[in-house]
């Protein structure tokens, strides 16, 4: 997918926008909460978030825009409203409602080999 970023008005491949790490894709914001429910998760698992439309940015979520509705349709099909991405850019799992994204990133971090995993997984 080709999406511009906050404050800039160039087209770049997502995969560019994003680099190497597992991502979280979602199709609309998290409120506080949740947010403060997956934050250990995501640090754990080093992934950064992104979510896709018009919200507004925050400090912790990077919002793309896209150019042609690609991930609007993916999600849509999948009938998810999250995705993580793993770092060679696979989808690792889908949370069918914003309410199961905690159950798929801890799910993620409980599969990282003991060395790496970190206490803060559920």
């Amino acid at each position: 997918a080709r999406c511009l970023t906050d404050g800039t008005d160039v087209l770049r491949r997502m995969d560019d926008l994003l680099g190497r790490g597992f991502v979280l894709v979602l199709k609309s914001a998290p409120d506080a909460a949740q947010w403060q429910a997956w934050a250990d998760a995501l640090r754990t698992l080093g992934a950064q978030a992104v979510c896709v439309g018009d919200q507004p940015p925050t400090p912790q979520l990077l919002r793309l825009t896209e150019a042609e509705p690609v991930l609007a349709h993916w999600f849509a099909h999948h009938c998810c409203e999250a995705a993580l991405v793993r770092p060679d850019h696979v989808v690792y799992g889908v949370a069918a409602r914003s309410e199961d994204v905690g159950t798929l990133l801890n799910k993620a971090c409980r599969q990282l080999p003991a060395s790496t995993a970190q206490p803060h997984c559920h």
